[in-house]
């Protein structure tokens, strides 16, 4: 078949040289023209792109092998064959048919399925066909362009949606929330909510279990947040930690608070992970199209709602939230205020968040300058021997003498530390200044041996706070070597104290390294015990030298019978252990008795003293104070 419709098309061109030329030189041409014939089925019959030719019905007369490959089909099959029989009934190949015996060629897109494959089979093909090579004929070359379509649609996937979750990504939310806002202008009543997610101690999880974990987590909680959603809600994943809700269509404010609700409630189940069982919480900011504002009554929702949140206040300051990256730095913006609230908390957005967060951030910058330029001081606060009611250690605590603001509150700069990752240097800052300042008082007070000032504070310590991030840092180990090797200070003279909620969601590997910190003679602390939820058993397992009893317990045990009992059995549970003791927030002689009654060995407070500067501590240890 397809000899013939080669041998029409060299008559064609023969008619044509005969119109044209006579005698010798038509015979010479005609030779040439059997010549380029055969040229013609050679390269029709070895081209790498698929070919076939096809008459005014769209049936195949003529097909190539890269074609016959392609529609799957071998050369007795496919010749003959209507080529719209292999394709997708949705594609355009009768539109373009049409279109090539209209104006003699046409172009397009098609999907032929080679073979009985399934769906997944279907190739991508781009055509380009010609009309009447001969009379009634028509050429197509078709060039498989699935790889590259498939490569289109991974670009297009990864630029829209998150290659972990699978989720809807940033862009992807801001595209759809712009979209939304439109309609929000157009149609009265139509409210958009944008709930922000922010995950807390992901970074300590990421830290301690390894990036694999920390993923798996990840993916375990979007599906957990998803099934608090109910169309056409939408979840996103916008940052390393952080989800995005988009609410569409909803009633009013309270509608955004309840899916804020159902996810604070989903994430108190545990999550089952690597056979680790991991908790997670997260801070929740609320922000809501600008036409909320002016339809709704602001005041009557300025209350606590058990998460805490509060509302907007101003329709000025809130109306200006009319574009996506708007909406979702608002909504971002009160997920921070929820976080300052104490964590684990909503707050929906009101525009003087804005202000607080500026400020939170020039702190932040303020911050990364103070520990550049050595504005960190550390104050240091006795630890009392109650027994013999003298001076065994102190506790250092890091102050921030600003240039302008004076001396700032831990409690402003710490949080910010620890949410930035400058807890990681500011401790190591911390723990070489500890150490360095106990030894030069180790050369300078206590050198001389024999003396009653060098027996007296022999066994004198330094406790340093360590934060969760440090814990899980990998370079803990390394970096206590560093700062005792360059200070001269002896292991044994250095406590570490570590939060019981920082010790209850560190990884059972964490053993390991505490361990080797023990080899090291440096003590072991859990601040704030009874506060927290570590496990007695694994307490057991821990290398723990001393359990210090949270302030709380102690400032109340003349009111509350509850506290008493609870530093009774902490004391009893710390002998069992085989573990010292020490009671925070002692501010009265009358706690003091009570604490020496229960059998408290170590205490520290303000009834002894505030936490002093350096020159003072060292005066105070030259006056062996007696207590």
């Amino acid at each position: 078949m397809m000899n013939d419709q080669f041998g029409q098309l060299t008559s064609a061109m023969k008619r044509q040289l005969s119109a044209s030329a006579s005698g010798e030189r038509m015979v010479f041409e005609e030779a040439a023209l059997e010549d380029c014939d055969l040229e013609l089925r050679t390269i029709f019959e070895r081209a790498l792109e698929a070919m076939v030719i096809f008459n005014d019905d769209g049936n195949c007369v003529a097909a190539n092998p890269a074609a016959c490959t392609l529609f799957g089909l071998s050369k007795e099959e496919l010749i003959g064959k209507a080529l719209e029989e292999s394709m997708d009934s949705g594609c355009d190949w009768r539109q373009g048919l049409s279109s090539l015996l209209a104006t003699g060629r046409a172009t397009g897109e098609v999907k032929i399925d080679p073979g009985d494959r399934g769906y997944n089979s279907w190739r991508e093909v781009e055509y380009s066909a010609t009309a009447n090579i001969v009379p009634g004929l028509h050429l197509a070359t078709l060039h498989d362009i699935t790889d590259r379509k498939r490569a289109e649609e991974q670009l297009q996937y990864h630029a829209f949606y998150d290659s972990l979750t699978g989720l809807p990504n940033r862009t992807w939310l801001l595209n759809c929330l712009g979209r939304c806002l439109r309609k929000a202008k157009r149609r009265s009543g139509y409210v958009v909510g944008l709930l922000f997610i922010h995950l807390e101690r992901f970074e300590i999880i990421k830290y301690s279990f390894g990036h694999l974990v920390g993923d798996r987590l990840l993916k375990a909680v979007a599906f957990r947040l998803g099934t608090c959603l109910q169309p056409p809600g939408t979840l996103a994943r916008v940052g390393t930690d952080e989800f995005a809700i988009l609410l569409e269509d909803i009633n009013e404010l309270d509608d955004a608070i309840a899916v804020a609700d159902r996810i604070h409630q989903e994430l108190t189940m545990p999550f089952q992970v690597n056979g680790q069982e991991m908790f997670a919480s997260a801070n929740i900011g609320i922000a809501m199209s600008p036409r909320l504002a002016q339809e709704t009554e602001l005041e009557k929702r300025r209350s606590q709602n058990g998460k805490g949140f509060t509302i907007e206040e101003s329709n000025e300051e809130t109306s200006k939230l009319e574009h996506p990256e708007d909406l979702l730095r608002a909504a971002d913006t009160a997920m921070y205020h929820a976080k300052v609230m104490g964590g684990g908390r909503t707050a929906a957005f009101d525009p003087a968040m804005h202000l607080v967060a500026l400020a939170s951030l020039q702190l932040e910058n303020d911050l990364r300058r103070a520990l550049k330029d050595q504005e960190l001081l550390l104050y240091y606060q006795p630890i009392i021997d109650l027994c013999l009611g003298r001076l065994v250690g102190f506790e250092a605590l890091v102050r921030w003498r600003h240039p302008k603001r004076g001396l700032v509150s831990p409690g402003e700069f710490i949080p910010i530390a620890e949410t930035t990752g400058l807890i990681v240097p500011m401790g190591a800052w911390i723990l070489h200044e500890a150490c360095r300042q106990l030894r030069e008082w180790q050369v300078s007070l206590l050198a001389n041996k024999g003396s009653a000032i060098a027996e007296v504070y022999s066994d004198l310590s330094i406790s340093v706070n360590l934060a969760g991030l440090q814990l899980a840092h990998p370079g803990l180990v390394e970096l206590l070597d560093q700062v005792l090797d360059d200070t001269g200070l002896e292991g044994r003279y250095l406590k570490l104290e570590i939060t019981e909620t920082a010790i209850a969601s560190a990884p059972e590997s964490v053993r390991g390294m505490l361990l080797q910190l023990k080899q090291r003679h440096i003590q072991l602390c859990i601040d704030d015990f009874g506060t927290g939820y570590s496990s007695l058993s694994r307490l057991h397992r821990l290398p723990i030298d001393t359990l210090k009893i949270d302030r709380s317990f102690v400032r109340n045990m003349s009111d509350r019978e509850g506290s008493m009992e609870i530093i009774r059995t902490i004391l009893s549970l710390a002998r069992n252990l085989g573990m010292d003791a020490i009671a925070e927030g002692i501010e009265t002689a009358e706690q003091l008795a009570q604490l020496r009654e229960l059998g408290s060995e170590y205490g520290q407070g303000y009834y002894f003293r505030r936490p002093l500067d350096a020159a003072s501590a060292a005066a105070l240890l030259v006056s062996q104070p007696q207590w």
